[in-house]
């Protein structure tokens, strides 16, 4: 309590006492005269030992207010109560990382995540719960590890957890939660949270991961070729290129609509076939870890070739390309894969070549 006096004189000049104000000392402060020094016995400052008041039991409230009296005696009338004061016994935060993105079923990415609940008050907290809000509405049922209490002030509990996307999230993609937890040792009522449940805005949450993590995406796709040649009797003997072509999804991403195409009698130059194109397949997909698909064509030359001496044989060229999953785009196989075929000696006996 302010307690300070000053002497001053009275009217017929003899010293008497007078109240006197006093500054606040930092503290915010406006009685209802609209003074904002203490006047004399008005500021009253006590101290509660809430664990002596609770018997080591404290309950959670997080705001308190007084009655003033009209003077300092006991007995005094109540007056005004005074405006709410913060006194954060009990709260908490938490905080959220996006961890690791990985590709699974070439189609589809996990997302893993870990975090803290951090208690932030005085009191230990009890039965801690993470709610999450998925960016998107996630492949299967998610997985959450939740936080184990007590967590003693100023400490923290860890959680963790897993969802499937259909998709690549974006860079700024949010991953919500919000927290709560009990101030009682019975874990009910879950009074202390954080956010609200289900958080839907950076207004409700609690914390967010940021931004999501980066799949590796690593997409691959490989073409082989060979090629044999026979002569094919009867009324018009003609010479036959038989050729086999094998794709390989090479990567961790699905691929699909794979066109196979080959230049006959010719090679593929800036994109360009000298020869005659057809296309062997336009329709394959091959999903990521999948066995390799063969495919086979056969068709009449209408050239010998290049020819060394008595040697004379035939060099084709074959591209592939396909679209990749989760939005890796047009897969190419490479350069143009190539294979000689034999004109001059040639074969009597027709056979497809296998790898």
């Amino acid at each position: 309590m302010n307690n300070a006096f000053t002497q001053v004189l009275d009217r017929r000049n003899n010293p008497v006492l007078a109240a006197a104000t006093v500054a606040t000392g930092g503290w915010s402060f406006l009685d209802k005269g609209g003074i904002t020094s203490f006047q004399t016995g008005e500021f009253l400052e006590i101290g509660v030992d809430l664990n002596t008041l609770f018997s080591g039991s404290l309950p959670c409230f997080s705001n308190f207010f007084s009655e003033t009296r009209s003077s300092t005696s006991l007995s005094a009338s109540l007056s005004d109560l005074t405006v709410p004061v913060s006194f954060p016994l009990c709260s908490m935060s938490a905080d959220k990382t996006c961890t690791t993105a990985s590709v699974v079923n070439g189609n589809q990415v996990q997302y893993n995540f870990s975090g803290h609940v951090n208690n932030t008050g005085s009191s230990t907290l009890y039965s801690p719960v993470v709610y999450d809000t998925y960016p998107v509405t996630p492949v299967g049922t998610p997985v959450l590890t939740q936080p184990t209490g007590p967590i003693s002030a100023g400490g923290n509990a860890t959680f963790s957890g897993s969802f499937v996307s259909s998709s690549v999230l974006s860079s700024g993609a949010e991953n919500r939660i919000s927290v709560a937890a009990s101030s009682s040792s019975s874990g009910t009522p879950l009074n202390v949270v954080c956010g609200t449940n289900p958080p839907t805005t950076s207004t409700n949450e609690c914390a967010d991961w940021g931004s999501a993590c980066s799949p590796p995406l690593t997409p691959g796709l490989t073409l082989a070729k060979l090629c044999s040649t026979c002569l094919v009797g009867g009324t018009d003997l003609h010479v036959s290129v038989n050729e086999a072509f094998k794709i390989c999804n090479t990567g961790n991403v699905n691929i699909s609509s794979i066109t196979i195409k080959d230049c006959e009698g010719g090679t593929y130059t800036a994109g360009t076939c000298s020869g005659t194109e057809v296309t062997i397949t336009s329709t394959a997909s091959i999903n990521a870890g999948a066995a390799c698909q063969t495919f086979t064509h056969t068709y009449t030359p209408t050239s010998t070739g290049v020819c060394t001496g008595t040697s004379c044989s035939l060099h084709d060229e074959a591209v592939a390309s396909g679209t990749g999953a989760l939005g890796a785009g047009t897969i190419n196989s490479g350069p143009p894969q190539g294979a000689d075929c034999t004109v001059c000696p040639i074969n009597t006996t027709c056979t497809t070549p296998t790898f």
